[in-house]
């Protein structure tokens, strides 16, 4: 079975990409394994972005990692609440889950809490995948695997599907959202320049919010890593904004390089999920998008001076994607 790993930093279409590498041709997808508060239960380390490097991951995460590729059986946390509030908890007990259903803490609504009960994202598509659907191809799609893809190219032969997002505008899109992170939650092996950069942005930009700056620090930890790659074969760097622009040549182009074949039946889902879905516009999780709306959308929403900070530390670092005038 073929396996391509789709993954950049949050907020920067890999559940798009995913899905349309995947759906079309009805191909075995997984969302996000590594998700701390959803994905699959037993690995080693508890942060959103693990390193698993290529010499030193046990033997129990390696049986996991196999399972997973495999779509063997299975456990995923069941985390539930929302974790932007006080009401959140950590892979809940079943005792937990069903007591949440009865609880006027979570503003969710019944239908919703009912299904956490057994279900997630994470639990739905994978045994979706492990029964329903084709095991010609096997589409990974996680941000938070980001840290960890040569331990995927290595063992399992995976192409890397990477996703690239303005520095502006992923920073308009993350604050918006209100998804900041712990930084001590960051990841189990974030490099020294991380904490040098983060000190800096603590000295010198100590007018922008402690959460707006980590957002950018959690941009800059997943492409300091992914950019290693960049002339990796095993590695494929796609810009939302050439999505954009130029729809049905991006992707006829993504799936040459994948050695996928576009054909009617993709022309026509992709053309499902760029038409403007009004009603589901508000939910996070719908992919399907009016495109001449998310072009620059930050523009005039983030001041000159926020600009400026996020420019300051990802300008040399992506550079050859998002050039001057592209600022």
């Amino acid at each position: 079975m073929k396996k391509i790993i789709v993954t950049g930093a949050r907020r920067t279409a890999t559940t798009f990409f995913g899905q349309v590498i995947a759906f079309p041709d009805n191909n075995a997808y997984i969302f996000e394994p590594l998700n701390r508060e959803l994905g699959a239960k037993g690995l080693s380390y508890n942060v959103w972005y693990p390193k698993y490097n290529t010499v030193s991951v046990s033997k129990t995460d390696k049986n996991i990692f196999n399972k997973l590729v495999g779509l063997k059986q299975l456990s995923f946390k069941k985390s539930i609440g929302d974790a932007k509030t006080d009401y959140f908890i950590y892979d809940a007990s079943f005792t937990e889950r069903i007591k949440n259903v009865f609880s006027n803490r979570s503003k969710q609504t019944l239908k919703f809490k009912l299904s956490k009960i057994f279900f997630n994202r994470c639990v739905y598509e994978y045994y979706k995948s492990k029964y329903l659907r084709s095991k010609r191809l096997l589409v990974i799609k996680d941000p938070f695997l980001a840290l960890s893809t040569p331990y995927f190219t290595n063992n399992y032969k995976a192409k890397i599907v990477v996703t690239l997002r303005h520095p502006v505008s992923y920073y308009h899109s993350m604050v918006k959202q209100g998804w900041f992170l712990k930084f001590d939650l960051f990841s189990n092996k974030p490099s020294e320049d991380v904490f040098s950069i983060k000190k800096q942005m603590e000295t010198d930009y100590n007018n922008i919010d402690r959460k707006k700056q980590l957002a950018v620090l959690e941009y800059l930890m997943v492409y300091s890593e992914l950019l290693k790659y960049k002339n990796n074969p095993d590695y494929i760097f796609i810009k939302q904004e050439d999505f954009l622009e130029a729809p049905k040549q991006t992707i006829e182009n993504l799936y040459s390089k994948l050695g996928l074949a576009f054909n009617e039946k993709t022309e026509k889902f992709l053309k499902s999920y760029t038409t403007h879905n009004t009603k589901n516009e508000n939910r996070i999780s719908n992919t399907k998008r009016d495109l001449n709306s998310m072009k620059n959308p930050w523009v005039g929403k983030v001041s000159k001076e926020e600009i400026d900070f996020v420019k300051h530390f990802s300008f040399e670092l992506l550079k050859e994607f998002y050039p001057e005038e592209l600022w």
